[in-house]
């Protein structure tokens, strides 16, 4: 992030028209995942930015390996 300069990984909702129901699902992993992350087991959600008709969710990036890796 520009604002931190901290590492993150970008979840875009695929679309570029979405739905009601895509962009209420994405929300609701938002609000779902925030909650979540005061557990340490839990990567942070840092927000959920809507723009332009595409959103995006920015996540805590911790290093790991991404699943096509660890494949």
């Amino acid at each position: 992030r520009n604002s931190d300069h901290l590492p993150v990984i970008l979840k875009v909702l695929n679309t570029a028209l979405p739905t009601a129901d895509k962009i209420r699902s994405f929300r609701n992993e938002y609000e779902l995942v925030n909650k979540l992350s005061k557990l340490d087991c839990i990567i942070s959600v840092y927000e959920l930015i809507s723009s332009q008709g595409f959103s995006v969710l920015l996540y805590e990036d911790i290093g790991g390996l991404s699943l096509a890796q660890y494949l």
